[in-house]
């Protein structure tokens, strides 16, 4: 029954597909674990420049609020 195992070219074949499974393997799980790392930035990213905006607006807001209380009313001319 295990006649085939003594032919060492047998084993060489059997070591080789063995390890072209495994790379391949090895292969596919960096790919996946990759994706998972793109997408965790693509999702930091997103928080950060939603953070960056609200900031921005705030800061807009809170400049408009100074020198809206500066600036002077619009008169009517009537030409008095």
């Amino acid at each position: 029954m295990w006649e085939w195992l003594k032919n060492a070219d047998n084993l060489s074949s059997i070591a080789k597909i063995g390890g072209a499974v495994g790379s391949g393997y090895a292969a596919i799980q960096q790919s996946k674990s990759a994706k998972g790392i793109l997408d965790m930035q693509k999702r930091s990213f997103a928080r950060e420049e939603k953070a960056l905006s609200q900031t921005q607006l705030n800061l807009d807001n809170a400049v408009d609020s100074v020198y809206a209380k500066k600036k002077k009313k619009p008169t009517l001319a009537l030409g008095y």
